[in-house]
Parts: C-alpha cells; structure tokens; sequence
C-alpha cells in the first residue's frame, strides 16, 4: 500500500535479502506559476553533470508522453552551436538571458534545464553465508522552466528517487533513473501537484505508471 512519509525521511534504506520486495520512494519539493498551464511548445536542454544527456533524453521522452510538443533534440544542439558562433559572450549571459534568446530562435515557450544532483548506486555487504544487506540505489535531479519570452522562471522541481529490489544485483543505472525523471513531469503537468514524500511497493509501481498515462 502506498504510504506518504514526513519530507524529513532518511533517503537511503537498509533492506535484508529476502525480507522485503521492490519498492519506491519519490520525494519532491517543487513550485510552480500558474502560467504553467498554458505551455504547449517545449526545449529541453541537455542536463549538466553526468549522465546531463541521457537524463534530458529521458525527460524528453516523458514530456512528448504527457502531450507536449517537444523541439528536436538535434534542432536545438544546432541552434545552441550557431549561437556560441555567432554569440559574442554568449557564456556571459544569464540562465534566464539565453532562454530568451533560444526561445526566441525556436518559437518555444518555456526552456527546460536541469542537472544530476546526486547518484548513489547500490552497495552490498555479506552478512554470514547466506544474508547480504544492501542499500537502495538513489538518483537525485533537479530541473527549472524558463519562459521563453521574459526569462522568468515558470517551475522549477527536485525529485529524489530511491529504488530497492529484492536483489541488489537487479539494480541497474535505469531502475532507478527512469522514475525520478518520470516525476519531474508529472509535477510539471499537473497543476494541482502537491509535494510529498511516497513510498510504493512491489505491483503499485506498475500501477504508478497507468494511472500517470505516460
């Protein structure tokens, strides 16, 4: 059963081998205008740190999921190259400076940034012969909207996802990458999100995903 914990949760669990199923904790702290509502046309900007450019391609794929035009990747790499040509102190400019002006290039209403705060794979300590204690895989990413045309900042989200399985061995990169990006949107699109810490176990999961509709 899906169960909602206080904001000051410890994000990293402890789990026994063989005690307990899959499970997911989201926490999210975000805020949002009510601008938000009338976003169609999105640009997604590759995510700083590591991993920057697969977490924006899988933010991307959620955000066209949920029923947004999303710019081409490529079309904005492109755009991005030709203004550092073109751009004299491009680096100089603001976040909210250079979301006007790729905006502006793009006929896009909001820039969407963002960045990997924090990765912590599973790790895994043998307890005797047949017991091995582990602790759950942990993503954190933060992400912000620009509008387009004032450079105001429309949202902005921090979404850490914590991921457990009943082996450790199950856990990959994308067990645990995938739904805090998920997340991300989510509380982009619905304009009653309300931040709160839940936790989801084994079938809800899935079930997470269905009621979501992307």
């Amino acid at each position: 059963m899906r169960r909602s914990r206080h904001p000051g949760l410890a994000i990293l669990v402890s789990v026994v081998l063989g005690g307990c199923g899959d499970r997911l904790i989201l926490q999210t702290n975000t805020f949002r205008t009510s601008e938000l509502q009338k976003v169609k046309r999105v640009a997604i900007v590759d995510f700083a740190g590591q991993y920057g450019q697969a977490l924006a391609d899988i933010v991307t794929i959620n955000f066209m999921r949920a029923g947004y035009k999303v710019i081409e990747r490529d079309e904005l790499r492109d755009v991005i190259r030709e203004i550092s040509v073109g751009q004299q102190g491009l680096m100089d400019l603001s976040d909210s400076e250079k979301a006007k002006l790729f905006g502006k290039i793009l006929n896009a209403d909001v820039i969407v940034t963002g960045q990997l705060v924090r990765r912590v794979p599973p790790s895994y300590e043998k307890k005797g012969e047949d017991r091995l204690v582990y602790e759950s895989a942990t993503l954190e990413i933060a992400a912000r909207a620009f509008d387009a045309k004032t450079g105001k900042v429309f949202w902005t989200a921090v979404v850490n996802g914590t991921a457990t399985a009943k082996t450790g061995e199950q856990l990959e990169l994308m067990d645990y990458m995938n739904e805090p990006c998920r997340q991300l949107v989510y509380s982009f699109k619905d304009p009653n999100y309300r931040d709160v810490a839940e936790v989801y176990e084994g079938q809800e999961i899935e079930a997470l995903r269905s009621k979501r509709g992307f």
